[in-house]
Formats: structure tokens, C-alpha cells, sequence
């Protein structure tokens, strides 16, 4: 895919006005109206960083993801410059890839976005920036990062948000080829991983892992909420007082969510329901149950209705691989900044945090009984529920509040521009 000619809004046509605000690139393949963690996290930081004296210009895609569908008020191969309240927009031109598409489709989508990317924002954009943020996967923002930071005289902040290639191993069609690929790949984004100024991740296992390889400073920053927007909306208005689980998140191969209906079969007096898409999709469509909900693919503000509504929240991991145990789903904290305790499938990383909270609790993904025999205790004593619950809540305030991280991470950019360069 190449670009038109024509950008949507004419070239060089970036506001070049000099202001004493802290100007940061930030390039994110995913941003709303776009749904999932990374659209969720551009957006929250987006908003928190431009009402707190700072320029923020975004490089995105067009927007498809999850369903792969180009809302009608855009057109596939253009490049368009838009206003997210008062912050800059880039979105440009990427080959589609829908959230259950193959691992082929995917790269495809990232490679064409990462070659539209540096395209557009050499046409769009003249001036400088104090920082560039890359948030990656997709792997190649990486590489983007470390062009746009030369060009536009920026430091460099790359937010790993997953550790890919390595987490390609665990797609179920991984073969020697793809192995000996990751750890080429692995080997090229190291090289550009030395050149940034600093790591960010909203995983902490991701930075421990980095830490074996880089001295530079790293900074974890969590996904979260912004708990005023979260209390302007209603649950959903309850039919029965059945105990409900919820499931909100990917379909996907890493979530391995058919599961789901063991679950419910072992615990027919209590309903569960599940909102999201991805590869498993077509499965909740063809199969029932009486007590189990699909729900589709849900807007943010309704899917929050049904979470404040259901009783515990629900966290689905494909295995117990030394990746996905580094994990930290970020419906986990819708979860528990709506009060709801949380129980997850695999004994990693959110498990512990679960722990040491009291917030809810973690097993090993093949122990189903004892998660069974945990969301029975939980529906059947409501004493213990409404310590889970308050206990919840204090971990969520304490770790995921977005408003703290978001300035927390803004700090950090406006002492790493008054270093020497």
C-alpha cells in the first residue's frame, strides 16, 4: 500500500507556533475510536498530558481494530489530520487486520503502518519535538521511534507494552522458521532498545526481563482508569439476583476463553457473562448455554455498565508459560476500580498482586476445581465478598489510577529534556 498523493489536510500544515509547553510525538499504531488496552492507554495519557501543559501530536492508523471495519467518515488509503480534543492526530493508512487475525496478517498490518508512518509524518510535520514516544508492539514503532527521534531532535522513550517477538513462540502454529525468526528480530529491536533514553512498560515483569539486558532507566506505568469518568456511569440494570462472573477482553489465542463453558457447566447456579471478539467468537455464537451471556463486542461505557452489574471479574490466560505469567490485563483493572474482586486462571505476576492485596485470588491454569471451589466460596459468603471487594478497590487506587501514572510518566519526560543532550 502507498500513500496518495493528496494528505488530507495539506502538507507541512503543522501548527509550528513556538509555545513553552513540553512537545511530545507520540506514536501509537492503536487510538480511539479504536477499542483495547493500547487505544485505552494512548487515549488516558493523551488526555491527562494535554491538560497539564503539555503538546502532544499522535501518528496512528486509520482506524479498524478490533473488527477490521473502517468506520464510513474514513477512506482506506488517505492520510487525515483531526482533533482529539486539542491534540493532534496523524492517522494514517494501514493494511486492515481484524483482532482474531493470523499472525501473517498482523505483520503485514504493522509493516505497512510503520512504512506509512514515516512517510506521513516526514510530509505532515517540520518542527521539533522534546520527546518521542513509541509504544510498541507492533515491533516496528520501535524502529519508527528512533527515525522521527533523529529527525525531530527528541529523546527517545520506547513503552514495551508486550515482550514481542518472544511471545510469538506461544501462536499455536509456531514452528522452527518462526523461532529462528523471533530471535532475529529480538536481536535487530535490542539494538534499537540501547538507543532510547529511557524504557517504559505497564508490565513490571517486562522491565525485570529487560533489566537482564539494559542499564538505562526503565519506568513502569501501569494501564488504569480515570475513576471520575468511571462513576458517571450506571450498572446495567440487573434481571435476577443470580451471582454473575464476568469476562470482558480478547477472544483470542493467548486468553484460550472456551474454558468458559467448563466453567459454567460446573456452576449452573451461577451466570457468566462475556463481552469481546477475536478468533473464538464464531464459538459463543454456536454454542449455549443457560447460564452463560455473550454479549458481543460492547462500546467502553456499556461494557463498564455490565461490569458494575456482575458480581466478580473474570481473567483468562492460554497457559502458564513464563510470558503469559508476566501478564497484567488491563480489564483486570476495570475489575477492581469497580470494586469487583478478580479471580485469573494463571499463578503469575496478577495473581501475586491479587495476594498480596487480598483483592482475589490466582490458580494454575489446569487447576479448575480449586477456581471453581474459590467462585463458590466467594458467591456464598458475603462477608468475605465485601472484604474482597474494599480490598480491590485499594489496589486499584493504588496502582491504577491513571490520572497519577499519566503525570507520573509526564514528570519523568520533562526531566529527561532538561538533561544534557
Amino acid at each position: 500500500m502507498t500513500l496518495n498523493d493528496e494528505i488530507a489536510a495539506g502538507p507541512n500544515s503543522h501548527d509550528k507556533t513556538p509555545t513553552g509547553k513540553l512537545r511530545i510525538l507520540y506514536i501509537t499504531q492503536f487510538f480511539p475510536p479504536e477499542l483495547g488496552a493500547a487505544a485505552n492507554r494512548a487515549r488516558n495519557f493523551v488526555k491527562i498530558w494535554s491538560r497539564n501543559d503539555a503538546e502532544v501530536t499522535v501518528v496512528c492508523q486509520v482506524p479498524h481494530y478490533p473488527t477490521g471495519n473502517i468506520p464510513d467518515n474514513y477512506q482506506e488509503r488517505r492520510v487525515y489530520r483531526e482533533k482529539f480534543e486539542s491534540t493532534m492526530v496523524i492517522r494514517v493508512p494501514a493494511v486492515r487486520s481484524a483482532s482474531g487475525s493470523s499472525l501473517y496478517r498482523k505483520l503485514y498490518n504493522q509493516t505497512t503502518f510503520f512504512l506509512n508512518t514515516i512517510t506521513a509524518t516526514f510530509k505532515t510535520i517540520e518542527d521539533k519535538f522534546d520527546i518521542v514516544f513509541a509504544t510498541t508492539p507492533p515491533i516496528w514503532n520501535t524502529i519508527s521511534g528512533y527515525k522521527l527521534h533523529l529527525k525531530y531532535d527528541g529523546k527517545l522513550v520506547l513503552d514495551i507494552r508486550d515482550t514481542w517477538p518472544e511471545v510469538v513462540t506461544l501462536d499455536d502454529k509456531y514452528n522452527i522458521l518462526w523461532g529462528i525468526a523471533a530471535r532475529i528480530t529480538t536481536v535487530i529491536l535490542h539494538r534499537f532498545y540501547r538507543r532510547a533514553s529511557m524504557l517504559v512498560s505497564p508490565v513490571k515483569p517486562i522491565l525485570d526481563y529487560l533489566s537482564e539486558f539494559f542499564d538505562m532507566e526503565k519506568l513502569w506505568i501501569p494501564n488504569g482508569v480515570l475513576f471520575k469518568e468511571l462513576e458517571l456511569i450506571k450498572p446495567y440494570p440487573r434481571k435476577n439476583k443470580k451471582f454473575t462472573v464476568i469476562y470482558s477482553g480478547l477472544l483470542g489465542r493467548l486468553q484460550g476463553t472456551q474454558i468458559l463453558f467448563d466453567y459454567a457447566r460446573k456452576l449452573p447456579d451461577v451466570e457468566f457473562w462475556v463481552i469481546g471478539d477475536g478468533i473464538d467468537r464464531p464459538f459463543f455464537i454456536e454454542n449455549r448455554l443457560p447460564n452463560l451471556k455473550y454479549w458481543g463486542t460492547m462500546p467502553w461505557h456499556k461494557t463498564i455498565s455490565l461490569i458494575k452489574a456482575a458480581d466478580l471479574g473474570l481473567v483468562l490466560l492460554k497457559n502458564d508459560s513464563p510470558w503469559l505469567k508476566m501478564a497484567l490485563p488491563s480489564k483486570s483493572m476495570e475489575y477492581l476500580a469497580l470494586g469487583k474482586p478478580v479471580v485469573v486462571n494463571n499463578d503469575g505476576f496478577l495473581a501475586g498482586l491479587l495476594r498480596e492485596y487480598g483483592a482475589g485470588e490466582g490458580f494454575p491454569h489446569d487447576a479448575v476445581e480449586p477456581l471453581i471451589n474459590f467462585i463458590k466460596l466467594v458467591a456464598s459468603n458475603r462477608e468475605l465478598y465485601d472484604k474482597l471487594s474494599r480490598n480491590a478497590l485499594r489496589l486499584a487506587r493504588d496502582k491504577f489510577d491513571m490520572s497519577k501514572n499519566a503525570l507520573k510518566l509526564l514528570e519523568a519526560f520533562r526531566e529527561l529534556k532538561d538533561k544534557e543532550r
